[in-house]
């Protein structure tokens, strides 16, 4: 699959390209988190964890991803951020155009940049 093979390559890198100037757009995004407590979160294509830093801990959180390149990252990132706070959050390796979850498993999504880059997004919508 193109898309897993490309973000193996570009995990590395990816934190350089997209954070920054999207940092902003994803804080003011997360702040739209209300009533978190003891809500479910998937964090559905979480690459290398950039959303962690700025999600309520109150609440228990799925981050997925196609590749294990970026989640490993994001492991890394939940291990350096919970330093200050412990952040209910697990891993999976899971492509999102086709989730392995029940139906109405969680109680919201987070889509972050996601749907730019699925080959058919519409199908992630669906599946979210």
């Amino acid at each position: 699959m193109a898309l897993k093979h490309s973000y193996t390559l570009l995990a590395p890198f990816y934190d350089a390209l997209v954070s920054g100037p999207l940092d902003a757009y994803r804080i003011k995004s997360l702040s739209r988190i209300n009533d978190s407590q003891h809500k479910r979160i998937l964090i559905n294509g979480i690459g290398s964890g950039l959303d962690i830093p700025h999600l309520p801990v109150d609440a228990s959180y799925i981050g997925t991803d196609i590749t294990s390149a970026m989640l490993q990252r994001a492991k890394n990132r939940a291990e350096k951020n919970s330093s200050s706070t412990t952040l209910d959050i697990h891993f999976q390796l899971a492509d999102s155009q086709s989730l392995p979850f029940e139906d109405n498993h969680f109680d919201a999504i987070v889509m972050h940049l996601i749907l730019a880059v699925v080959p058919k997004p519409e199908l992630a919508l669906q599946e979210a």
